[in-house]
């Protein structure tokens, strides 16, 4: 490189580590940016599960509804059934 060396004074010092400072909080930036999207993916597909748990639950309670129905039909025919003997 031929560009001449800047000089060592406290301003250019200053200027150097404020550069410095400001590429490490770029870089601290950019890799936070990359957490929080593949945290927003994340948070995705661990919505969308949760909706088909929640699908699932809502048929199971309905089929067990249906069959707590049909217990009580089986139960009130067999009580027909024993009173009409």
């Amino acid at each position: 490189d031929s560009a001449a060396p800047l000089p060592r004074t406290p301003e250019a010092l200053a200027i150097v580590a404020l550069q410095e400072r400001v590429q490490a909080l770029q870089e601290a930036a950019s890799a936070l940016h990359e957490q929080m999207l593949a945290s927003s993916e994340l948070i995705k597909t661990l919505a969308e599960q949760n909706a088909q748990l929640v699908q699932r639950i809502e048929t199971q309670r309905v089929r067990l509804l249906l069959l707590a129905a049909l217990c009580g039909v089986g139960v009130l025919a067999v009580t027909a059934l024993i009173w009409l003997r």
